[in-house]
């Protein structure tokens, strides 16, 4: 009984060896690491990059932000990307597919995303209150904003959806996730981020720069597809938005893109890699527009 009792042991260890062998070949638990905090939620943290997957590649600079490039303050282009997981991009996503360096290779401009997944406003504005000189640096600010960022601040919850620290064991990440969606565990309320209203942060960003503003309203896959929804859940904030920032900025309504289809969804709400640069696309365009006519005026 003994022996037996030994074998089957052996045989366990050898099979939880196997896979966590294979799960760090396979690179499923390369994933970005976050910092977390009661005013903002979670952000990346600097100085990382990995190969989710081993396909699909990511990095952070020295300031979290989802570019190779060094943060340059004097940078005379210097665009800030502001948004969550649709800045952010997926896991399953080619670095080089991602809105930020999708845009910059559009405009020719230093783009500087700012972006954590599962961020509402609140949280994305929160985070630009902590970083003074990028905001006074900007020339441009771009938000990308969807009906879901308007509902009040996201706090951090767990490990699995924005680990803190890479763990030993790769096996342990991915059933620590799997685990996460039975819905067993309660997120943790230790970092919870207090309710805040959007519109005096954003009057109060907008006094804080001299940046131009381009605001995207993003919809929803159900939005585009049923645009009195889109009017009624995203479309109706551009108002108070266009009234904070003044006439100058630019709201842009993606939805109204006569391009833009559901087939650029990779599930309800986030952009797959055409959608991705269609959505650059669109904002590269009122960005141009915007640019010339500031030159007219001027």
């Amino acid at each position: 009984m003994g022996v037996a009792l030994l074998v089957v042991v052996a045989v366990l260890l050898f099979g939880v060896l196997v896979v966590e062998v294979a799960a760090r070949w396979s690179r499923v638990s390369d994933v970005p690491l976050f910092n977390v905090d009661k005013s903002f939620g979670h952000m990346p943290k600097p100085t990382q990059s990995g190969r989710f997957r081993r396909r699909y590649d990511w990095c952070f600079n020295d300031r979290g932000m989802g570019v190779a490039d060094p943060f340059d303050a004097a940078a005379p282009d210097g665009l800030v990307l502001v948004g969550d997981s649709i800045v952010f991009g997926q896991l399953k996503m080619r670095q080089a597919d991602r809105l930020g360096p999708v845009l910059g290779a559009l405009t020719g401009a230093a783009v500087w995303p700012i972006a954590s997944p599962g961020w509402s406003l609140q949280n994305a504005l929160a985070f630009l209150e902590t970083t003074p000189d990028l905001v006074a640096s900007a020339r441009e600010i771009v938000l990308v904003l969807n009906s879901g960022d308007f509902k009040g601040a996201n706090s951090w919850g767990s490990e699995a959806n924005h680990p803190r620290f890479r763990h030993a064991s790769a096996v342990y990440l991915v059933a620590y996730k799997l685990a996460r969606k039975t819905r067993l565990f309660k997120p943790s309320t230790e970092f919870k981020v207090a309710h805040r209203d959007w519109q005096p942060m954003l009057a109060a960003l907008a006094a804080a720069t001299t940046a131009r503003f381009v605001v995207a309203l993003y919809p929803h896959k159900a939005e585009t597809e049923d645009r009195g929804l889109a009017q009624t859940a995203l479309l109706s904030f551009g108002a108070s938005i266009s009234e904070i920032l003044g006439p100058e900025a630019v709201i842009i309504d993606i939805g109204a893109d006569p391009e833009w289809t559901p087939a650029f969804y990779v599930d309800g709400v986030h952009p797959n890699a055409a959608g991705t640069r269609r959505l650059a696309k669109v904002i590269a365009a009122a960005r141009n527009r915007q640019m010339e006519q500031s030159s007219l005026a001027a």
